[in-house]
């Protein structure tokens, strides 16, 4: 097979598992060297499973070593069998898992809710591109009159704050955030997402609340210490050789606790993660960046309230805040970290204009003529800024394409807007990424089912017209969905599992997604399309995340589409042994 032709090899190729590939690689210099070169041409790569046994499946999809593999699970699931997940893994390949009450599957046009597990495993193609796992656990403590049992506690203070400041230094260049919260992480997650966003405002962060996850965690320098190892329990040890990959049946005929040191030694040698296999309390997920293939987009679906023709401007805007109280001390701890005071900035509208007839009002008059109209949220549509005025002649260029969406928050007689992205320091001056909401057009919507189903189905459809307009694949995706918007029929969403159905309807079922119902969703703010606005727009979305409610969010893993019939790879011997030189040093 030596002469056969180069492109030949290469269509051969590309239709060969990652498990059937290391094996072809051993056999030939000249394939090794091809089937490098291949995966460099192919760039990033994602594929899903979810039949038992999940990962072998995914394993037997994928043509690259997998750096990334994204879980969900159900609470059903043995939290030993994560372990395992882990284990069946290249060393390098980052884990992430949810667990949750429902998780959901869409996979060959099947779309389904009662697999208890399933996976999105992949390759996210440039070198350059960073993946890096992080945790954040609360510490317990004892409960005084409950026979020695014990509580987590967390609290965003400043020495926590450090941390994750220190953890995603803005050298890094962050693009990505998934990033999931359980238990009393769920106490600082919006603390925890306006930290991370404020350092990297254009990053997309995209995840939910669950009920636990696992995920894998840098191994400690600490552990290649056989001294520091050997003081660690036997229990602890054989969760660590197992996460990594070790025989089970080893384990059955193991005697000696040294004998446990000596291989969990060996394998930290070559394991750069180990995995964390239950993770109750905490905040944790993975940071992406370099070139990565992420995109996000967000869909709610809201009724507007006002008459379609009516133009509503925001008039005597004045920004307040942030207020920083004092460090307190939890009592009976002094020597705790302090917990920080902070009512975030928060913009108040002092009245609403009608742009149209001209009339003034403040926000309780306006609701009350108009019947209060059962509203649920504020739409703040912004001035476009200098260099994003769009001379398209098909809709409005002077604002955005759409509202921003804010829960109706009241202030007397005022109108309070709340925003974790007003950047303003304590003596009330205002951040230059955030345009005053002086003269922004306001509106007011309403949850409504029929508007929600809508808005997902005509989000998808757009998107898939989008991505195909710009020649990018869709490999696959991730979605968080409100535990409200399914997988079963609700008062609001009438169809089972619409989001899910939504997605699979718009590119025909030949995308493969999975995802979880959240108990709250990360994302970019959710919007409302402008009635004026008939132009295209960007669907895909990237800072100003916020927990959110009753939203579908979507991680996409979108790469340019790849014609081989224009890939030319020079595989000349010489070319051949430089390259075997360099990358196996020998």
């Amino acid at each position: 097979m030596d002469d056969l032709n180069s492109d030949l090899i290469l269509h051969i190729t590309q239709y060969v598992n990652v498990l059937d590939a290391a094996a072809w690689m051993q056999t030939s210099k000249r394939y090794y060297y091809l089937i490098h070169q291949l995966r460099r041409v192919l760039g990033p790569e994602m594929v899903v499973a979810a039949t038992t046994p999940f990962v072998l499946t995914a394993l037997q999809k994928v043509r690259q070593p997998p750096t990334l593999a994204l879980c969900c699970q159900t609470e059903y699931v043995d939290t030993d069998d994560n372990e395992q997940i882990a284990a069946q893994l290249p060393p390098t390949t980052v884990v992430l898992g949810a667990v949750s009450s429902h998780i959901q599957t869409c996979l060959d046009g099947d779309i389904e809710s009662t697999s208890p597990s399933n996976i999105l495993l992949g390759h996210l193609g440039h070198e350059a591109t960073v993946i890096q796992p992080f945790l954040w656990q609360a510490p317990s403590q004892p409960q005084p009159g409950r026979g020695g049992r014990r509580r987590h506690m967390m609290e965003w203070d400043a020495a926590l704050e450090q941390e994750v400041k220190d953890a995603f230094s803005n050298s890094s260049g962050y693009e990505v955030f998934i990033l999931y919260g359980c238990g009393a992480g769920c106490n600082v997650l919006e603390e925890f997402i306006e930290c991370v966003q404020s350092m990297h405002p254009k990053a997309a962060l995209v995840g939910g609340i669950c009920s636990s996850g696992f995920v894998s965690k840098p191994v400690d320098a600490s552990l290649k210490d056989a001294g520091i190892l050997s003081s660690k329990s036997v229990r602890v040890l054989k969760q660590m050789y197992k996460s990594m990959g070790g025989s089970a049946s080893f384990l059955a005929t193991l005697t000696e606790k040294q004998t446990l040191v000596e291989h969990v030694l060996q394998l930290l040698h070559t394991h750069p993660y180990v995995l964390e296999p239950n993770v109750e309390d905490g905040v944790f997920g993975v940071a992406l960046g370099g070139n990565v293939p992420i995109r996000s987009v967000v869909s709610r679906g809201v009724k507007q309230l006002t008459p379609p023709d009516t133009t509503l401007v925001a008039k005597e805007v004045r920004t307040e805040g942030p207020t920083i109280g004092q460090d307190l001390h939890p009592a009976g701890a002094a020597a705790a970290p302090p917990t920080r005071i902070v009512v975030p900035a928060f913009h108040v509208v002092e009245s609403i204009i009608d742009k149209d007839t001209g009339k003034e009002w403040n926000v309780l008059n306006f609701l009350a003529s108009h019947g209060e109209m059962g509203v649920d949220f504020c739409g703040v549509r912004r001035r476009r800024r200098g260099n994003n005025i769009n001379n398209n002649n098909n809709h409005n260029t002077e604002y955005e394409d759409s509202f921003e969406l804010y829960q109706l928050d009241v202030l007397g007689d005022k109108l309070k807007i709340s925003s974790d992205h007003i950047n303003t320091d304590v003596s009330g001056g205002s951040a230059e990424e955030e345009d005053s909401l002086q003269d922004a057009q306001l509106d007011f919507f309403a949850l409504d089912g029929p508007s929600c189903m809508k808005h997902v189905e005509t989000t998808m459809r757009q998107l898939k017209e989008q991505t195909t307009k710009a020649h990018d694949s869709v490999m696959a995706a991730i979605m968080f969905s409100c535990s409200g918007r399914g997988p079963m029929p609700g008062w609001l969403m009438s169809k089972r599992m619409a989001d899910a159905h939504a997605f699979s309807n718009a590119f025909g079922g030949n995308v493969p997604c999975i995802g979880f119902y959240a108990g709250g969703e990360i994302g970019p703010l959710a919007t409302a399309p402008a009635p004026d606005h008939s132009g295209c727009r960007d669907l895909f979305q990237r800072g100003k995340a916020a927990l959110q409610g009753f939203t579908a969010v979507f991680a996409l893993f979108v790469a340019p589409i790849v014609d081989l019939k224009n890939v030319d790879i020079d595989d000349s011997p010489t070319r051949v042994e430089d390259f075997i030189i360099k990358q196996l040093a020998v």
